[in-house]
């Protein structure tokens, strides 16, 4: 799945709170910035219309083009967009949780919302379920949906849920990873190559798949609480973000071998929140949702993550729960949600 990044695309954001916000004045609100030259580089403001003006936003997710988009409000309120991000509208569900993660196939058509229940549209959002084939979970923290929608991988508690045929019918995989919890996973376009960091208070545990989750190899590093994970379409490269002790891990040879990124981020103490990257794996964000000296940031790779900016055009310290870039690296959706007396949390 090669792709071109062209000069004259688009980036969007979106952030929480009661009024607008922009890059150039202070204050909270969920609106957008379009980029209008080469990705991230240069912002105006673009906002939406049908969010609500207050709430607390969890985790989003993208499609390929960008064109469908989801974000989750306050836990259990998702809003959807099939208009690049200009118009939204909620459908009538109902779950808890604030949904970690968002799985879209490319095309927009198959929906995998983390909640208590799960949630799977296959209509683009307009039709959904919480009876989803023989899976008996009640409740999920992470979600990723393949290419064409044919394969789906669920975490929950110490396991990995797979479907190799739309969600019809599903296998149940122990990977090992004791007591800690699954809050993140990302797949290859195929779903053959799989990534997650287990959610362990001490030492955590990197774990990839290159046969669709049916085994896993595990690295154990020094970073605590596994909360954000991105995959390139041919599973290349992998990223694993640690919230507690603000560790990233990125590689390039498909989960072989693993490399810090806390030097190449130029960051010290920090909660590394999310992570996303485009099809080929050039362009990767990084959302923070705090330092030790404040609110977190946005960090963007557009070398395949050699080099790594931080707040690129005027984006300021915030707390980004969420990031989500579309699969052509035209449109990223961030998510900025706030905890009562600190900016922390995750989408």
């Amino acid at each position: 799945f090669p792709v071109t990044i062209e000069p004259q695309k688009y980036i969007v954001t979106c952030v929480n709170g009661g009024s607008l916000y922009s890059s150039n004045s202070s204050g909270n609100g969920f609106s957008y910035w379009l980029s209008q030259n080469q990705v991230g580089q240069k912002w105006v403001q673009n906002p939406g219309t049908g969010l609500p003006a207050t709430g607390n936003y969890y985790g989003c997710g993208i499609n390929l083009t960008g064109q469908y988009q989801a974000v989750n409000i306050n836990g259990g309120n998702v809003y959807l967009s099939s208009s690049y991000g200009a118009f939204w509208n909620q459908p009538n569900i109902s779950y808890t949780g604030a949904a970690y993660q968002v799985g879209y196939s490319y095309s927009g058509q198959y929906i995998l919302i983390p909640a208590t229940p799960v949630m799977l549209s296959t209509s683009y959002g307009k039709y959904w379920t919480s009876t989803i084939g023989n899976l008996s979970i009640s409740a999920s923290n992470a979600a990723a949906v393949s290419a064409n929608g044919s394969f789906m991988a669920l975490g929950a508690s110490q396991f990995i849920y797979t479907s190799s045929n739309y969600g019809s019918y599903w296998k149940t995989i122990g990977v090992g990873v004791g007591t800690s919890d699954i809050r993140t996973i990302s797949i290859s376009a195929t779903g053959q190559y799989m990534v997650f960091g287990d959610y362990d208070s001490f030492n955590s545990n990197l774990y990839s798949s290159s046969n669709y989750g049916n085994n896993f190899t595990f690295k154990t590093i020094t970073a605590a609480n596994g909360w954000g994970s991105a995959v390139s379409a041919t599973g290349q490269y992998m990223i694993v973000t640690f919230n507690t002790s603000g560790a990233a891990f990125l590689s390039t040879s498909y989960g072989l071998y693993w490399n810090s990124l806390s030097t190449a981020l130029g960051i010290g103490t920090l909660g590394t929140v999310n992570a996303s990257m485009s099809l080929n794996g050039q362009i990767m964000v990084i959302s923070s949702s705090f330092y030790a000296s404040g609110p977190g940031g946005v960090f963007i790779s557009y070398d395949y993550g050699v080099t790594w900016s931080k707040n690129p055009a005027g984006l300021t310290n915030q707390a980004y729960f969420g990031a989500s870039l579309s699969g052509n690296g035209n449109y990223l959706l961030l998510a900025i949600g706030i905890v009562t007396g600190k900016q922390i949390g995750r989408a």
